[in-house]
């Protein structure tokens, strides 16, 4: 039975994952998948990477995507998921894996930035506090977050909305997940006190474990597209 205290009152903040290699996509590296281009439905002809974001950020009113701050074509990526309405942190140590990026941008979620936008900022964000928002506006910490892929493309904005809701009449213990054909998919939603689990998370060791050490709250769907990512090329479409 999941705990009734401290329940959630505010959005959560969106975290988009964009500093993978791909290199099942092109194991040469020279490809950026997340900037490859949809070949079938209403978003054809538009970036992996920028489908995902904006379809999140639909969802969320706050969205930091974060990136390599070593890789190829960076800036073209940077560009697209700050069209889509991301703000952009580039991790330094996103070689060492997925898990590091996740700690980092859960960081900078936290950070706070006097200065200015955390839009164009890079290298280890700050201790908590208040962030500015990508328009420059203070943000308050988030109360929780929901973490999704950006070779994930395909999942509607109702679904995504559908975790940051459970998550909200959860409390600050509250993991949620979607889960489709009794398998579960990604966003996934975390309440604020798993922020210094995940902000130790390290190398390419994701969240995953502490989602098996939890229960977490499904969130029962048939949106396909919380299973499926752009893994190969044929998968464009």
């Amino acid at each position: 039975m999941k705990p009734a205290a401290t329940p959630l009152l505010a959005t959560p903040t969106g975290i988009l994952l964009a500093a993978g290699k791909g290199h099942r996509f092109d194991p040469s590296g020279v490809q950026n998948k997340l900037l490859a281009t949809l070949r079938e439905g209403p978003e054809i002809g538009l970036p992996v990477a920028f489908v995902a974001a904006r379809r999140m950020r639909t969802a969320l009113s706050r969205v930091i995507a974060v990136i390599d701050a070593q890789a190829p074509q960076r800036a073209a990526l940077a560009d697209w998921l700050r069209r889509a309405g991301c703000e952009v942190v580039e991790a330094p140590d996103a070689a060492e894996g997925m898990g590091a990026s996740l700690a980092f941008a859960i960081r900078a979620s936290l950070a706070e930035d006097a200065a200015g936008d955390i839009a164009d900022r890079s290298g280890s964000p700050a201790a908590a506090g208040h962030t500015p928002g990508a328009n420059g506006a203070a943000t308050s910490s988030p109360t929780g977050w929901i973490v999704g892929l950006a070779d994930m493309p395909m999942i509607a904005p109702a679904t995504i909305q559908a975790v940051a809701g459970a998550l909200t009449a959860g409390n600050d213990e509250s993991i949620v997940a979607p889960v489709c054909d009794g398998r579960r998919g990604h966003p996934v939603g975390w309440g604020r006190a798993h922020g210094a689990a995940l902000m130790a998370l390290g190398g390419d060791t994701g969240a995953r474990a502490l989602i098996d050490a939890h229960a977490f709250i499904a969130v029962a769907t048939g949106d396909e597209g919380v299973l499926r990512d752009i893994d190969r090329e044929s998968d464009l479409g």
